[in-house]
C-alpha cells in the first residue's frame, strides 16, 4: 500500500507511536472519498502529500540525534579544512609532489566548511518554521 510506504518516512518512534492511527484515519477518509468520486479521491491525495511533505521534515527535525549529527558533520568539515589547508600552505608533502595551486582548491576548501554550517543555518530556521502551529481547516490525514 502506498501510504504504508509514505508513513514509512517518519522516524521511528513517531512510526511506532502512530502509524495505526494515521492508517486508520486514511482508510476512513479514503472510503469516503471514494463514495464522493475520483475527484475527491484526487484532493485526498493532494492533501496527505501536501501534509507529508510538512510533518515528515518537522518530525525528522525533532529527533534528538540530528543535532549530534549536525556538529559531528561540522567538525568533520572543519578537520578537513585544516589538513587540506596545511597542506596547500605547505605546498607539498615531504618529498612529494607539489600542492597544485589552483583558486579551485580553495574554494572547494571554502565549501567544505560553508555547507555545514549552511546546513546548521537551514535546519535551526527550518526546524523554527515547521515548529509553529497554525489552526488547520478539517481533519488532517
Amino acid at each position: 500500500m502506498l501510504y504504508r510506504w509514505l508513513v514509512s518516512l517518519y522516524p521511528y518512534g513517531f512510526r511506532q507511536a502512530y502509524r495505526d492511527e494515521l492508517e486508520a484515519d486514511f482508510a476512513l477518509a479514503r472510503s469516503e472519498a471514494a463514495q464522493n468520486g475520483a475527484g475527491a479521491v484526487l484532493r485526498l491525495w493532494l492533501s496527505v502529500i501536501a501534509d507529508l511533505m510538512i510533518s515528515v521534515p518537522r518530525e525528522w527535525l525533532r529527533t534528538p540525534w540530528l543535532a549530534v549529527l549536525t556538529v559531528a558533520a561540522l567538525i568533520a568539515a572543519m578537520i578537513f579544512y585544516y589538513v587540506v589547508g596545511r597542506i596547500y600552505r605547505a605546498r607539498a608533502f615531504a618529498g612529494g609532489p607539489r600542492a597544485p595551486e589552483s583558486p579551485e582548491l580553495l574554494v572547494l576548501m571554502g565549501l567544505m566548511v560553508l555547507i555545514p554550517i549552511a546546513a546548521v543555518i537551514l535546519i535551526v530556521a527550518a526546524s523554527r518554521f515547521l515548529s509553529v502551529r497554525t489552526p488547520h481547516r478539517g481533519r488532517r490525514v
